[in-house]
């Protein structure tokens, strides 16, 4: 494919919380498409940019990649193209298909529209969401897909997902697996990296993630009680990630007491630098949430050599592909056992390392690109836009 130009519907960056895997996944899909392809340009669209975003949005410009500003406020500005029926080429002059990454497709006079739908969070946990998104995701969402030339999801699981709980016809969503960041060349010696958390290598469990109730964050504390009573193993917990001021008082208050704990440590948001020390050193990686859409950090955890114990919600079985241990992210002691199981067999160790290993050969960033300018080729323009209407 060649002389493609993509909007791709970038302002998610500055509406979500910083390096989550939306983030990465609307990024790495922006710089990877003019790599496979270097016939494709790529436009980002933001609106209303702050002050702040501005070296933000220039550290995002990459060969094949501009950035492309509409000022005007969201609110006003999605109005204008659904609800007014704008052509999006009005304000960006022509282009060929817009990518949107966040729940939203406009009117087009010729474009192509793919949607991606990262999740159904706001069936499953809607408590993971602020309330007004919550609600128009409730309210829009099957509109949204409706005026789409495809949708797009990241797994199979919350492609069926659409087809049960919104209808759609499965003909129409295509599932589009997102990549990982692979392992960096080490520039700082592990230890050093350990030593200022207070960990040794192979001595503690890992979660990274948001620290949310919808991640099974007392599930995990409750299993690791269960797992520190057993005196031969040792361990420390390392909760890694931001906290999230989303009213949930009970859960805040429980972290507060984990916090007092000398066995686990909160290190906050992890540097890229040091991500990768994290992962690697780890006995193993925990991500038990009570749903997903995908994630990430399991491939991460896998292409580290770490081995893995998950839930068993449908999108995580998906993405580990038999290459972790799963247990039901409401049953703490099938958690504990599972984390026990990997600490006290150093065969089963061995054997997930290698599953991972094979696992993570299915999923990389170049790849994504390529299914996405594959799935471009294939779609047919939906939503036009005429006058009269």
């Amino acid at each position: 494919m060649s002389e493609l130009r993509v909007a791709v519907d970038a302002r998610w960056l500055f509406l979500n919380r910083s390096g989550t895997g939306i983030n990465r996944r609307t990024l790495r899909l922006a710089h990877h498409l003019p790599q496979v392809d270097p016939g494709v340009q790529v436009d980002m669209v933001y609106n209303f940019v702050r002050s702040r975003h501005k070296k933000a949005i220039e550290e995002f410009a990459a060969p094949g990649v501009r950035a492309r500003v509409i000022r005007i406020p969201r609110i006003q500005l999605e109005w204008l193209l659904v609800q007014a029926r704008l052509p999006a080429e009005v304000l960006l002059g022509p282009f060929d298909v817009w990518h949107g990454e966040s729940f939203f497709a406009p009117a087009t006079i010729q474009a192509k529209s793919l949607v991606l739908v990262h999740d159904l969070y706001s069936v499953h946990a809607p408590e993971a969401l602020p309330d007004d998104w919550c609600r128009y995701l409730q309210q829009h969402l099957k509109g949204v897909c409706a005026s789409a030339s495809g949708i797009a999801t990241g797994t199979n699981a919350v492609a069926d997902e659409l087809v049960d709980y919104l209808g759609i016809d499965r003909d129409r969503i295509h599932v589009l697996y997102p990549g990982f960041d692979p392992p960096q060349p080490r520039e700082e010696d592990d230890l050093a990296v350990l030593d200022r958390l207070g960990l040794e290598p192979g001595g503690y469990l890992l979660f990274l993630g948001l620290l949310v109730r919808w991640k099974n964050l007392d599930g995990i504390l409750d299993a690791f009680e269960m797992i520190r009573r057993d005196a031969r193993l040792p361990l420390k917990l390392v909760l890694a990630g931001p906290r999230m001021d989303n009213g949930d008082v009970e859960m805040e208050k429980r972290l507060e007491e984990a916090a007092k704990s000398p066995h686990i440590v909160f290190p906050g948001f992890v540097p890229e630098e040091d991500l990768d020390t994290l992962y690697r050193s780890a006995l193993c990686f925990l991500f038990p949430s009570h749903y997903e859409g995908f994630g990430i950090p399991v491939l991460e955890a896998m292409a580290r050599e770490v081995p893995v114990v998950a839930s068993k919600a449908p999108a995580l079985l998906e993405v580990a592909g038999g290459a972790a241990l799963h247990a039901d992210s409401r049953d703490p002691t099938e958690l504990a056992s599972a984390v026990l199981s990997i600490a006290r067999d150093e065969g089963l160790r061995g054997e997930l390392v290698a599953k991972g290993i094979e696992r993570v050969k299915a999923f990389s960033w170049s790849k994504m690109a390529s299914d996405a300018l594959e799935i471009y080729s294939r779609l047919e323009p939906r939503r036009r836009w005429w006058r009269g209407r």
